[in-house]
């Protein structure tokens, strides 16, 4: 199946890159399509199958799979934060704790998140309306409000952005 790790005998493509955003569990709809099985939509409501990426020699040419992803903090850091791509960057807006401060970085051009642009105002109702970022932003804000509760992706229907 995946072949002999050279160009002409492989399935996947050695040497690719894709720069394209996907999630861990893309992989699970991905692996299911890959032995030939199915699965059934409820199941996977918040994946998708990145097996196309994975198969073609320009996957960056391919329209994205997702240009939303929320991540969770873990036991060191509980923060939770999404992350949204569109054709001016790739953005993740970080919530706030008590202990620290609403951030967003633009990761195209800061992947080390060193600048965070939104050093100047702690919460979103201090940004002003007139900023350079307040509707994307705005948008994270709300996918997150959306997307950031606990519940089963079975029994909480996504939201359509």
């Amino acid at each position: 199946m995946w072949g002999d790790g050279t160009a002409a005998g492989s399935k996947i493509p050695p040497g690719i890159v894709c720069n394209q955003l996907v999630a861990v569990l893309d992989w699970v709809p991905t692996f299911i399509q890959l032995v030939g099985g199915t699965i059934a939509k409820d199941q996977h409501m918040n994946s998708t199958s990145i097996l196309s990426l994975l198969t073609s020699r320009e996957p960056d040419s391919i329209p994205p799979v997702r240009t939303w992803h929320i991540h969770r903090g873990d036991v060191y850091d509980s923060r939770i934060a999404v992350r949204m791509d569109d054709e001016a960057g790739k953005w993740v807006l970080i919530q706030p704790t008590k202990k620290r401060p609403m951030e967003f970085y633009n990761l195209a051009t800061d992947l080390a998140q060193k600048s965070n642009l939104f050093e100047r105002f702690k919460t979103l109702a201090d940004l002003p309306a007139d900023h350079l970022h307040f509707a994307r932003v705005t948008a994270l804000a709300t996918w997150l409000a959306v997307h950031g509760r606990p519940g089963s992706p079975r029994s909480t229907p996504a939201a359509r952005f």
